[in-house]
């Protein structure tokens, strides 16, 4: 056999052996991915000084408060790369670094553009609040929080939110949450409680809407506009 041949079955061979790897590869880190998004988490929200934290869409004033890294992953589409959790015994205070300019996802032809939303069990306590599971975790969520942005008249679009609490009466197999209300809010109207800035969306949320009442543990669920993920057992000091 000539040796032209022989070099020609080697790099053939080789080649198949680095598709397999590749696959194989791909799997395991699909199935990393998956493990990572339905495992419950860990973390602790920060506890801040009244008036710490100006809500204007920019992180400068979140240098103290240790971000909560997501895992992005083009696998599960997800929409956020990290979320840092902060409170003052009032409000409860996020911050959220996204993937993309927020500037540029602003909705021009539509009314809405979702955002995400935080599913709330406020007592760490699954047999309390809606009794199914969310994302395949047994979470019993008494309010969820929607996370949106309107047109706005500039370039830089308009963030905001509402909640829904649990109906225990609603019908079953049915829609069983209910608009709070008077809960929609917008920082066009109330600058304080939200804002969108280049690659960040911060909001304020009064701790007292969500059930919330630090110290306690809490679990809240996030779910982007593109992907789920991780629910956190956040510790409320």
């Amino acid at each position: 056999m000539k040796a032209s041949v022989i070099v020609k079955i080697v790099a053939v061979i080789i080649v198949l052996g680095i598709i397999i790897w590749a696959v194989k590869f791909r799997e395991q880190k699909e199935m990393q991915v998956q493990d990572e998004f339905v495992a419950s988490k860990q973390t602790t929200a920060t506890v801040v000084s009244p008036g710490a934290i100006t809500v204007d869409g920019k992180a400068t004033d979140w240098t103290e408060v240790r971000p909560f890294v997501l895992r992005w992953h083009e696998e599960v589409q997800n929409e956020w790369r990290s979320v840092c959790i902060a409170h003052d015994r009032a409000n409860l205070y996020l911050l959220v670094e996204l993937p993309y300019i927020i500037e540029d996802r602003a909705p021009k032809e539509r009314s809405f553009l979702p955002l995400g939303s935080i599913y709330v069990d406020a007592d760490n306590n699954p047999a309390t609040g809606e009794p199914s599971s969310v994302s395949n975790i047994a979470l019993g969520c008494e309010r969820i929080v929607w996370l949106q942005a309107k047109p706005a008249s500039g370039a830089q679009p308009c963030i905001g939110y509402y909640l829904e609490e649990y109906d225990q009466n609603g019908p079953e197999g049915g829609v069983r949450y209910t608009r709070v209300e008077g809960s929609e809010v917008y920082g066009d109207t109330t600058p304080q409680i939200a804002a969108g800035y280049r690659y960040n969306l911060e909001f304020a949320i009064p701790l007292a809407s969500l059930g919330i009442a630090p110290p306690c543990k809490s679990r809240l669920l996030f779910l982007s506009g593109g992907g789920d993920m991780p629910e956190l057992i956040v510790d409320m000091p």
